[in-house]
């Protein structure tokens, strides 16, 4: 082949290999993302503060009727299991705050959400709440659902033992995204310890 037959050839197949097919967006290789990080606790702006929840799906242990929220001007739900340090701790500490201003008109739930292969039976359940000195009402949480409809309406993916505090309408009033919620000194724990005195602080200025 003539010399300039074969520069020609040489041309052509060079632009045709820079004129190729451009890897679609789908198809370049992409870095995963980055784990966003959890939220804080507690959730400033929250948006299920001023929102009404519903829990109809709880099936209530102690008492067998329900809580009564309308004859509490406050009720704190803390969403719990057994087998769990953080719920160890913080169930403890929240009783401390039911006796401190349950005359006030403060009441509590322990909300058991079942992480187990075999759960523990209610009486189980009851006995473990009461074990760490709990003594409000408890409902249990079996199938997830009242919990995952807050963690999604909430933003609420750093924890499942959540807390919620609403009024005696049901009107979501402070909210705190978990594990922990309790006195501490620890430094890894000051969200919870600055967390639990917020929430002591607005039960004394609602609930005078």
């Amino acid at each position: 082949m003539p010399a300039r037959c074969r520069l020609a050839v040489i041309v052509v197949f060079a632009f045709a290999a820079s004129c190729g097919t451009r890897p679609t967006e789908t198809s370049a290789p992409t870095e995963p993302a980055a784990p966003s990080a959890p939220p804080a606790p507690p959730v400033p702006g929250n948006p299920l503060v001023g929102t009404r929840i519903d829990l109809s799906e709880l099936r209530w242990l102690v008492p067998v009727e329900g809580h009564d929220f309308a004859a509490h001007r406050l009720t704190l739900l803390r969403w719990w299991t057994v087998q769990c340090p953080f719920c160890a701790d913080s169930l403890p500490a929240l009783a401390a705050l039911g006796e401190r201003f349950g005359p006030r008109g403060l009441g509590l739930v322990g909300v058991f959400h079942p992480k187990q292969t075999r759960p523990p039976t209610d009486s189980a359940v009851t006995a473990a709440a009461r074990a760490l000195g709990f003594g409000g009402a408890i409902a249990s949480d079996d199938r997830w659902l009242a919990l995952e409809s807050l963690r999604r309406r909430g933003g609420l993916t750093a924890a499942t033992s959540i807390s919620v505090l609403v009024d005696a309408t049901g009107i979501v009033r402070w909210v705190h995204a978990g594990p922990r919620l309790h006195p501490d000194t620890y430094p890894d724990r000051v969200d919870a310890d600055r967390s639990f005195h917020e929430l002591e602080q607005l039960l004394a200025a609602t609930l005078r």
